[in-house]
């Protein structure tokens, strides 16, 4: 199973890639949703390698994820793999130039189980997968306004 979604951004491919691999605004979400995160690498440079691991209550439970950047191809993808104790997932981050000033962002998110339980639960997941690509898509969307607003303020 794969959940998917892709946007069309008004801004250009480095401006959106940079902005989608702003790792440091992504720890500073982390924090302030209560989650612990720390970095497990000794990398310096933004690159394939870095990972962290984060912990804290998702979804009402305490959960454990080891987070792994797998790609780090500027400004054409960035990929991500997530561990925890039931379910691995693999998330790539596809940029592809539109013209000058756009950019279409595709996102796709492989889940798999690791045991019984969380197969029971991805079924469930695939039962509602439309309404969790529309909740992704959400997400992105809000996301990628910002990077919209930002591009329009800086033009």
């Amino acid at each position: 199973m794969e959940l998917k979604t892709k946007r069309t951004v008004q801004a250009p491919v480095e401006m959106v890639f940079q902005e989608f691999s702003n790792f440091v605004w992504f720890e500073s979400v982390a924090l302030s949703r209560g989650l612990d995160i720390e970095r497990t690498d000794a990398l310096l440079d933004v690159q394939e390698g870095i990972s962290w691991h984060l912990s804290g209550r998702i979804r009402g439970k305490q959960r454990d994820v080891d987070i792994n950047v797998t790609k780090y191809n500027p400004p054409r993808a960035t990929g991500f793999r997530c561990e925890s104790k039931a379910i691995d997932s693999q998330i790539d981050i596809r940029f592809t130039p539109d013209g000058p000033a756009r950019t279409k962002v595709k996102i796709i998110i492989a889940p798999t189980a690791k045991n019984i339980s969380a197969r029971l639960m991805l079924q469930s997941v695939k039962l509602a997968q439309k309404t969790i690509e529309k909740r992704i898509s959400s997400r992105m969307k809000d996301f990628c306004a910002s990077i919209e607003k930002k591009y329009a303020s800086k033009s």
